[in-house]
């Protein structure tokens, strides 16, 4: 058997959410049984590295500016000190999330990329696929974009004489 996964399953995976323990058993019957075996599309790693980035940015957002700034105003009323500390709490909380999901995410990718040697990803899609972050998500899984077909078959063809 094939179970071909996409960015959901990655994502669902790195940040635990609701279906996370089924997806990492999942990994897990894949990599102990040799009779099924799970795909990982190069784009759904380079979406969910995109996707994981964006979020990752948006949350230093809301811990190192808009936190910090709310709790220093909420702590100059009596009453609303208490949520200060909360804030703080929260800011505390969301960065040691951060550090967590970047190991989650990386135990993910060593994973993939360990697992595959001499892979294309291939599409002609130069305005999605070759940006310099696509790009970077790709090598770092042992990933070469290639945006022609012509130009992937001669890669096979040179690959098979090896």
């Amino acid at each position: 058997m094939i179970v071909v996964v996409e960015t959901n399953f990655i994502i669902e995976l790195v940040l635990q959410q609701e279906q996370s323990r089924a997806c990492e058993t999942i990994v897990e019957l894949c990599s102990a049984v040799n009779d099924v075996q799970m795909i990982v599309p190069a784009f759904a790693v380079a979406e969910a590295g995109m996707l994981l980035e964006r979020r990752t940015g948006e949350r230093r957002k809301l811990i190192q500016n808009d936190l910090p700034r709310h709790a220093r105003e909420l702590g100059r009323s009596r009453p609303l000190h208490r949520v200060e500390e909360i804030l703080e709490e929260l800011r505390a909380e969301l960065g040691q999330a951060e550090l967590a999901e970047a190991s989650r995410w990386l135990e993910f990718e060593l994973r993939k990329s360990g697992a595959q040697t001499n892979v294309l990803f291939v599409s002609r899609d130069d305005s999605a696929f070759k940006t310099p972050l696509v790009g970077k998500q790709l090598k770092a899984l042992g990933c070469t974009y290639v945006n022609s077909f012509e130009n992937a078959l001669s890669r096979v063809r040179t690959h098979l004489q090896l």
